[in-house]
C-alpha cells in the first residue's frame, strides 16, 4: 500500500510489480478457485432468462481441462496463437482458460469482424480458432487466408464435452 503521505513522483520511482517468474493466468483465474472452494459459482449464464445457469469453479476447471487435453491433441503448444470465437458462455471462458493452460496466446475474434480485422490475427504464424454455439462446439484452422475445419464435436454444455 502506499503511503498516504508519500508523493507520486516517489510513489513511481519506489514502485515494484510483485510477479513469480512463471505465471499462467489459467492458475490465476480457475485452478486456485477451484482448490479453494470448487463448489463457488464461477459463471451465471443468463443467456436464456427462463433457463439461467449457475456454473462452478469445479465445472469451469474440469471443462477448460477437457478442451486443453484435445487442444494438446491436435498439436496446440506453447506460443501458439488460438483465436476465440463464440457467443458468452461457459465455454468461451473455457476455450481462454484451456489455451492459457497450454502456454498458448488466446485471441478474443467477434462475428462482425471484417475480413482485415481477421487478416490482422492471424498475420505472421498459424492461428487456429475456435467458433460454436449451443449444439456445437468445432475448431478451425486459419492458416494463409483460408480456413478448414480440424475438429467439430456436439457439446451438451452440460459440464461433459463430447469429445470422443
Amino acid at each position: 500500500m502506499i503511503d498516504p503521505f508519500q508523493d507520486y513522483d516517489q510513489a513511481y520511482a519506489d514502485f515494484r510489480w510483485n510477479v513469480p517468474r512463471h505465471l499462467n493466468m489459467a492458475t490465476q483465474v480457475c485452478d486456485l478457485w477451484c482448490e479453494r472452494d470448487p463448489d463457488k459459482t464461477a459463471i451465471i449464464d443468463a443467456t436464456d432468462l427462463g433457463n439461467i445457469k449457475h456454473y462452478t469453479y469445479a465445472d469451469l476447471s474440469r471443462a477448460a481441462d477437457t478442451l486443453a487435453h484435445h487442444l494438446k491433441g491436435l498439436g496446440v503448444s506453447s506460443g501458439d496463437r488460438i483465436g476465440v470465437l463464440r457467443s458468452q458462455d461457459l465455454w468461451t471462458a473455457a476455450a481462454h482458460i484451456a489455451i492459457w493452460k497450454l502456454g498458448a496466446i488466446s485471441i478474443p475474434l467477434f462475428k462482425l469482424f471484417g475480413p482485415e480485422a481477421l487478416s490482422i490475427r492471424s498475420t505472421i504464424r498459424l492461428c487456429q480458432y475456435i467458433r460454436g454455439n449451443t449444439r456445437r462446439f468445432d475448431l478451425y484452422l486459419w492458416h494463409h487466408g483460408e480456413i478448414q475445419r480440424c475438429a467439430s464435436r456436439a457439446s451438451g454444455f452440460d459440464g461433459t464435452p463430447a469429445w470422443g
